[in-house]
């Protein structure tokens, strides 16, 4: 059986990279060729030495933010967690060398030996990656019948002339080449006068039921849409909304945003990070994907509209919840058992619902733009309900909400 022998990012703790990696070989291995990944990873590991001095050049935000670091070390061991089964995935799916390489010039001096190789996808060509390795342009492969390409990423649109004249030379022999951008492929097709094809990223060759024997949970039954956004832009959620409203299929979004939320704060440029409108199965869903607990979860909460399971999912994983609508866009004030229980304790209707939401451990925001409504809402704390009127105002939970219903959306 011929060797293929494939070179693209494979080896980090990322479900893109790993996926499009795994796509590949298994495609290559339907196609009847026996496929391998080349061991190689760029090693960009800072010296000991110049860990010292980034570590003393920090010193002074450590202590400053000393809190915070606090927090980010309790979350080191859930991080180790999903790392190690990260490692499992790699481990147990991927078919991977035995030789290892960190290094272009240590490919060059012992090359691995296929009968093919080809560039796999990722941002394997894109120019602006920090240190781009050399290595995925091939230039340890001299017989040019052996090389090829499928679909890498430029995520560009032009290149420089300088750049534009180091890929031709670079991709001059190469006997196929494709790309995964309709405009990446226009480019270098340009750039070196032959045929690019603008080809499907790997990790779409495979089918649903091939996907499934990686899959430890139950794949949804019923249609669904899946949505990943790398930065999120307002059109692209207004179309997803719009396909969702013809089709009535439910959205399921993976949590891009969140986890660039993560890389914020462990770059300490704030100090928590939150979600809104997450019910207990959209928590459930995010917790199973990111490192880091959301410090809140903002959620419509008043009388009428009280999520019990999702307020008390939250205890139990330490996550502060705060209500938006508190009184209900003003339709609780004039319920005739809050009008009541005002009376008996010489408080408005609005004081009332928010004393019952802090004793219930909600964090509350109530909005206003009267002086004489912000003081009454601050002036909370002479006071307290008791127990038999908490639950008389539970009572009135009707789950009736002023917002919309997250369970249009999966966030």
């Amino acid at each position: 059986m011929k060797t293929i022998g494939i070179i693209t990012y494979h080896h980090y703790c990322n479900y893109g990279t790993m996926l499009q990696a795994l796509a590949l070989q298994e495609k290559v291995e339907q196609l009847g060729y026996q496929a391998e990944l080349i061991d190689f990873k760029q090693d960009n590991s800072l010296s000991r030495y110049e860990m010292l001095k980034l570590r003393i050049k920090r010193m002074p935000v450590y202590i400053k933010e000393r809190k915070k670091y606090r927090a980010l070390a309790d979350s080191r061991e859930k991080i180790k967690e999903k790392n190690e089964l990260f490692e499992q995935f790699y481990k147990t799916y991927l078919h991977v060398g035995k030789k290892k390489y960190t290094t272009t010039q240590q490919l060059m001096e012992n090359p691995p030996v296929y009968d093919g190789y080809v560039v796999g996808s990722d941002q394997t060509w894109n120019p602006f990656v920090a240190n781009s390795p050399e290595a995925f342009f091939l230039p340890f492969v001299e017989n040019k019948s052996k090389k090829g390409s499928y679909g890498p990423s430029l995520a560009v649109k032009s290149l420089s002339d300088e750049k534009e004249k180091e890929y031709r030379k670079k991709l001059s022999n190469f006997s196929f080449l494709s790309c995964r951008e309709q405009d990446g492929a226009q480019l270098l097709s340009r750039i070196t006068q032959k045929e690019v094809k603008c080809v499907l990223d790997p990790t779409l060759l495979l089918s649903a039921k091939e996907w499934g024997k990686y899959c430890e949970f139950e794949i949804p039954k019923e249609p669904y849409i899946l949505v990943y956004f790398l930065g999120e832009k307002s059109e692209h959620r207004r179309a997803v909304e719009k396909i969702q409203k013809l089709t009535n299929w439910k959205i399921i979004s993976l949590p891009a945003a969140y986890l660039e939320m993560e890389k914020l704060q462990k770059e300490g440029l704030t100090r928590s990070i939150g979600v809104s409108n997450f019910r207990k199965s959209h928590l459930q869903n995010l917790l199973s994907k990111v490192h880091i607990v959301p410090s809140i979860n903002q959620i419509e909460t008043n009388p009428q509209m009280v999520d019990e399971e999702t307020i008390q999912y939250c205890k139990e994983n330490k996550i502060g919840v705060e209500a938006w609508s508190p009184l209900g866009s003003g339709a609780c004030l004039n319920n005739p058992k809050i009008q009541e229980i005002a009376n008996k304790y010489q408080k408005s209707s609005a004081q009332i619902i928010l004393r019952w939401l802090l004793q219930k451990g909600i964090v509350i925001l109530p909005k206003s733009v009267h002086e004489n409504r912000i003081k009454e809402n601050i002036d909370l704390f002479n006071f307290v309900l008791e127990n038999e009127d908490v639950e008389l105002i539970n009572q009135l939970n009707q789950h009736k909400r002023t917002g919309p219903d997250p369970d249009n959306f999966d966030f």
